[in-house]
């Protein structure tokens, strides 16, 4: 074949491969293409080159029983174009906040990565995941996922009160509240009855609350301690301690004795004696 009928077959082989949507180069006796892809910025297909670098998608994957101090696993799914090339990280999102990363795994036809989220503070969070690719897959983020988060359960706590059986007016006594498991906070009001003892003290670090008191009246009286709760602790209410408060009168004795104990005098006017101290002897 003449080379100028080889010419011609090439120019013939090139416009149909360029009609396909092809780019190509021609030489003397040699012709090339590469695979073009559709452009919408108004460039000509046969100019461009096929970027390697492929499209991904992701979708992330959140339990619905979340609870304020429980782990539970936030799931990714990466896809792309090219199986072999699910690779990269994953970086999770609690709102714009990043809370984790891991490393996808590669399944063939996609992508897995997983990260252990243990929530702080309960309510409503939106939760998002991005993948981060590498040179042959782009770069993609899910979408937003809204999730509630449950408060952690309260501990139940119990309480014990002690103080005196017994009491007088006047004399100052104490009682002290101790409260089990040891809460973190929270604030313990003591009463008489249904009245309030003073403000409500504070638990100390060992679970205990304490205050001195002084009846001013007798009878019985019924000493109750409440607890307030904190965050994690139930409140609680202290079974009664039932105090008896008496009298005591001006020689610091009770009112039991309304003569004083005068140890056995008669009724005899004072300064009288025997017959023989009165006349003499």
């Amino acid at each position: 074949m003449s080379d100028r009928n080889i010419r011609r077959a090439v120019g013939v082989v090139s416009a149909v491969v360029v009609a396909a949507g092809f780019a190509v180069t021609t030489g003397a006796s040699v012709a090339g293409a590469t695979p073009a892809a559709a452009w919408t910025d108004g460039f000509k297909s046969f100019t461009r080159m096929v970027s390697d670098v492929n499209p991904s998608s992701i979708v992330l994957s959140v339990p619905n029983d979340l609870q304020v101090g429980q782990s539970a696993s936030v799931t990714a799914t990466v896809i792309n174009q090219d199986a072999h090339r699910n690779t990269g990280f994953v970086e999770f999102y609690d709102g714009t906040t990043k809370i984790g990363e891991d490393a996808v795994q590669d399944h063939i036809l996609w992508g897995t990565s997983a990260f252990d989220w243990t929530p702080t503070t309960a309510g409503e969070h939106i939760m998002s995941a991005k993948y981060v690719g590498n040179p042959q897959a782009e770069d993609s983020r899910s979408d937003l996922q809204i999730v509630q988060v449950a408060s952690a359960p309260e501990a139940e706590t119990a309480m014990e009160l002690t103080g005196p059986p017994a009491a007088q007016t006047g004399t100052e006594v104490s009682f002290e509240a101790q409260v089990s498991p040891t809460p973190e906070g929270g604030t313990v009001q003591f009463r008489d009855g249904d009245r309030d003892l003073g403000a409500p003290v504070p638990m100390d670090a060992d679970g205990k609350a304490s205050i001195t008191h002084t009846f001013n009246s007798e009878g019985t009286h019924d000493i109750i301690a409440v607890y307030s709760g904190a965050p994690g602790y139930s409140g609680s209410t202290a079974e009664a301690v039932t105090v008896t408060v008496t009298v005591t009168d001006a020689d610091g004795g009770t009112d039991g004795n309304t003569d004083g104990g005068d140890g056995g005098n008669t009724d005899e006017p004072d300064g009288t004696g025997s017959a023989g101290n009165i006349f003499g002897s």
